[in-house]
């Protein structure tokens, strides 16, 4: 029989000091943690960020916050990240790497520094509808034996800036590319791994 091994939460969390996990903003902690942390790793992709963190900026979930882990990039996105972070409805936090990490090793470090009981992974070149959230959580919650919820992928393929225009939104149709998943989950199964 093919087990998957356990991993103690505070194993995985100690094996990411050397990747530079911040320190939680006090401010943040203060209170309950929200529900999700959805994490979007990038790297010098400034105006697909924007866009996609515009898109969870408009969430209808009523607990949630974000965690961007920025790889290196050098094209403005860790200034922006900065900048939006001061009037961002949710809490929005940065890591920001010196270097690129990695896609998988960037998600780690977003998961590591997680505050919730589920985290969801969106692609910086995704954007969510407004439910998305929402969504995953209630299909977690309704089958509590599933560990990891995905979204059903849109394809949009005439874009031609930041944002969609009205005309050409996607609606009614389902979330971006991204799943959802327990912290228990994904701890247990040791993390991500490049391959």
């Amino acid at each position: 029989m093919n087990t998957v091994p356990t991993l103690d939460l505070r194993v995985a969390v100690l094996s990411y000091n050397n990747m530079s996990v911040p320190a939680r903003d006090p401010a943040v902690d203060q209170g309950a943690p929200p529900t999700i942390s959805v994490v979007v790793v990038t790297w010098n992709r400034r105006e697909l960020l924007q866009a996609c963190l515009a898109s969870l900026s408009r969430q209808t979930h009523p607990s949630y916050e974000v965690v961007v882990v920025d790889n290196g990039s050098t094209d403005g996105s860790v200034e922006m990240v900065r900048a939006l972070a001061l009037s961002y409805p949710v809490p929005l936090r940065l890591i920001a790497n010196p270097s690129n990490l990695g896609f998988c090793a960037a998600n780690n470090q977003g998961f590591a520094a997680s505050r919730s009981e589920m985290v969801a992974l969106l692609n910086n070149d995704a954007e969510a509808e407004p439910g998305w959230l929402e969504a995953l959580e209630a299909a977690i919650r309704l089958h509590p034996d599933v560990g990891m919820a995905a979204s059903k992928i849109l394809v949009w393929e005439a874009r031609t800036g930041p944002t969609r225009p009205p005309e050409q939104s996607v609606t009614g149709e389902g979330p971006a590319e991204a799943a959802l998943s327990q912290q228990r989950s994904v701890v247990r199964a040791s993390s991500f791994e490049e391959f």
